[in-house]
């Protein structure tokens, strides 16, 4: 259960319960835990505050920097958290993990290049599928992810640990499928979409890592061809047919065109 807290002001009353968290505490207690005294710790109580969880910003609100050379007594603050980066780009193709210019594109959120991901233990995924595109089946090895689609329609099948189908269908814009870890996900941009289809997946690690199960970093791929073969009773040929898909992640329709 998610709990929804206050550390400053005086937030109307909501579930029987009023105030910040320090309002709880006796006022000494609040002057002796903070170093302060007690005209100071009425204010942080919120005693005389009579505004809510939302205020008017007085003068102008300036962010907190790390100064060249610190002096006295600090700010009281996590500085480097304070000056994380808190913007990653997403959209453009040009900043793509993964590309393959005739099927689609997919840009990755994790603590490598957004830090500050690791205080919340969150990742995410954006992709854009070009019509007819498909992405190699996979499933995620660490998180559960959620996926909402952003524009266009996809078609997507879910398939659990024990080899039930448990989701197949369409998800198209402003809808949202949850995928459990380790169950395994196809996607595809849905037959007829002109506009192909494209996605955001909130993942719930801040490393979120996946196992694709066909393209060149496959595990299939890495498979000696007699595992292959004995495994799925194949000929030779056809293990190295499985085998040779070269594309990574987002096949085009036309399987003989390779990623780049």
């Amino acid at each position: 259960k998610s709990r929804k807290f206050f550390l400053g002001g005086k937030p109307q009353e909501e579930k029987g319960e009023e105030g910040n968290m320090f309002s709880g505490l006796e006022l000494k207690t609040v002057a002796e835990s903070l170093g302060i005294d007690m005209g100071i710790a009425g204010k942080v109580q919120g005693v005389d505050d009579p505004r809510g969880s939302i205020i008017i910003v007085e003068d102008e609100l300036e962010t907190l920097s790390p100064a060249v050379e610190e002096s006295g007594n600090g700010n009281g603050l996590d500085e480097t958290l304070c000056t994380l980066r808190l913007v990653h780009q997403l959209a453009e193709s040009t900043d793509a993990d993964k590309y393959n210019p005739r099927a689609g594109f997919l840009t990755a959120l994790n603590t490598p290049n957004l830090p500050v991901l690791q205080y919340v233990q969150l990742g995410a995924d954006r992709g854009v599928f070009y019509k007819n595109a498909v992405m190699a089946p996979h499933y995620n090895l660490n998180c559960h992810a959620v996926i909402y689609g952003t524009e266009g329609r996809g078609w997507i099948e879910v398939v659990g640990e024990n080899g039930r189908k448990v989701y197949e269908g369409e998800v198209r814009e402003g809808q949202i499928l949850i995928v459990p870890q380790q169950f395994m996900v196809a996607k595809k941009a849905a037959e007829g979409s002109d506009e192909g289809f494209g996605w955001i997946a909130v993942k719930t690690s801040d490393n979120p890592m996946i196992s694709p199960l066909a393209g060149k970093l496959s595990l299939i791929r890495a498979m000696p061809l007699p595992v292959l073969m004995n495994s799925f009773r194949l000929t030779a040929e056809e293990a190295i047919n499985l085998k040779k898909r070269g594309e990574l992640t987002f096949f085009s329709p036309d399987p003989a065109h390779t990623q780049i």
